[in-house]
């Protein structure tokens, strides 16, 4: 994960040797998932934190690179959980931790 000060935003870039079908996002913090041109995000509202689900449109994508945008002064963590397009189904997690930072 990196950070891009330029427009205030977080890149999570996952990557896998089989082709992934969607990516769970969990986390407690208020972050906000933008628009990619390969997916669709499907976030639930109503709930404090994060809770959305990233689905790619291409069967064959092993590749993701997803921005996101936190408050400023806010830190904790993001849960992702892969998971594959093939069988066994079993998803894998990666935590990223996000620092409480300020871009100004």
């Amino acid at each position: 994960m990196s950070l891009n000060t330029e427009d205030a935003t977080y890149s999570v870039v996952i990557e896998s040797q089989i082709p992934i079908e969607s990516i769970c996002f969990q986390s407690d913090l208020d972050i906000e998932l933008l628009e990619q041109s390969n997916g669709s995000i499907n976030q639930i509202q109503g709930v404090k934190g994060l809770l959305a689900t990233y689905r790619f449109e291409d069967v064959t994508t092993t590749r993701a690179e997803i921005k996101i945008r936190t408050v400023e002064g806010t830190g904790g963590d993001l849960n992702a959980y892969i998971l594959p397009m093939y069988e066994p189904r079993v998803a894998q997690t990666v935590t990223f931790s996000i620092k409480p930072l300020c871009l100004h």
